[in-house]
């Protein structure tokens, strides 16, 4: 089984969530908090256009991430580094996933391209729970 829904706009870079936390530490918690508040909107929107199951996915997913950017001022790893884990744990905080942890999130994969329009795709690939565990070693 294959998901997949969209994240309008971009989120910020590492660099800025480090530099929210470098202000003081509930600063870089709001920072991050915030995020993942916004990405949970995007989740609900597709869980309600059927995009994503109702019920958590509970064997282990492939999740691919494509970045669109409007341009290359920003650094690929600062772009894909918070963004990951904000919506991992935004789809854990909505149920779709049960845990982010290596059982149920066997692979990450990151694309990037450039467009009009800024978005972040991200696309669950449900794998064979077998295949999961032979993959990984």
């Amino acid at each position: 089984m294959y998901y997949e829904f969209e994240i309008e706009g971009r989120l910020p870079s590492l660099n800025e969530y480090i530099n929210a936390c470098r202000k003081h530490y509930q600063q870089g918690a709001t920072f991050k908090r915030r995020l993942e508040e916004r990405v949970c909107l995007d989740i609900y929107k597709a869980r309600t256009l059927g995009y994503l199951p109702v019920k958590p996915v509970e064997c282990p997913v492939r999740a691919h991430f494509t970045f669109c950017e409007k341009n290359y001022k920003r650094d690929i790893d600062n772009v894909s580094a918070l963004a990951r884990k904000v919506i991992l744990d935004a789809l854990v905080q909505t149920g779709v996933l049960i845990d982010d942890s290596p059982k149920y999130v066997v692979g990450l994969v990151d694309n990037f391209c450039i467009g009009k329009d800024e978005k972040i795709i991200v696309q669950l690939e449900e794998q064979n729970p077998q295949k999961a565990l032979t993959d990984n070693k």
